[in-house]
């Protein structure tokens, strides 16, 4: 691959397990490679259409519903996903009113 000019990043996020941490390096790795086309993948496109809700929502400021639609298209998040994007929003939520 990077002898295509390609590089990779690899974030093992485990399906049972997502952590804030995780969705966080992915959103800088995507602001690292702002301007360029990138390509994120995961077995089923379950995490990364999660991770891809939250990244334009939370750091793109797309409107939520427009967000959702993609994210649906896919799937709908079982209750452990449903919880990590509503610990990812709270988060955002709290940054918001610390002023962070």
């Amino acid at each position: 691959m990077t002898g295509h000019g390609m590089s990779y990043v690899h974030i093992p996020v485990r399906f049972d397990r997502p952590q804030v941490s995780q969705f966080e390096l992915f959103a800088a790795v995507l602001r690292q490679q702002a301007g360029s086309r990138v390509w994120v993948h995961c077995a089923m496109n379950m995490r990364v259409s999660a991770f891809m809700y939250l990244y334009h929502t939370v750091k793109q400021d797309w409107p939520e519903s427009r967000a959702r639609e993609l994210l649906l298209q896919v799937w709908e998040p079982d209750p452990v996903w449903a919880d990590f994007i509503e610990q990812v929003l709270q988060s955002r939520n709290e940054a918001a009113n610390t002023g962070n």
